[in-house]
């Protein structure tokens, strides 16, 4: 069965690199911007594309992506809340949480899949 772009290694990597790109600055245009609809949108397409090449990271390092995207959720949490008070619950600024933590993912997940191509590396070599 021939893989898809997904599933190759180089096109694992440009779609994460892809989505951490959109989901910071969709993350930082919901922070500045006035609209007030259709918020959530980006962010679950977003989440979608990150689950084609799951099985490019072993179950340990996914988990690890998925603990620095829920630090980072609630970092950016704290952010929002100390710049714009209890307005978080704004749609806005949950979607702009949402987006910055999806980026933290695909931004974790690039490196756990370098980790573990060098390992690979080194245990081919060695």
């Amino acid at each position: 069965m021939k893989k898809n772009i997904a599933e190759t290694r180089i096109g694992y990597v440009i779609l994460n690199i892809l989505l951490a790109f959109g989901s910071f600055f969709t993350a930082y245009a919901l922070y500045t911007s006035a609209a007030h609809e259709d918020k959530w949108y980006p962010g679950l397409l977003f989440l979608l594309l990150l689950m084609p090449g799951k099985e490019m990271l072993s179950e340990k390092h996914q988990k690890a992506a998925m603990v620095a995207a829920l630090a980072a959720a609630v970092i950016a949490a704290v952010f929002v809340i100390s710049q714009v008070g209890i307005w978080i619950l704004n749609i806005r600024y949950s979607a702009a949480v949402l987006n910055a933590a999806i980026g933290v993912m695909a931004v974790a997940q690039l490196i756990m899949f370098a980790a573990e191509r060098r390992s690979e590396k080194e245990t081919v070599i060695g």
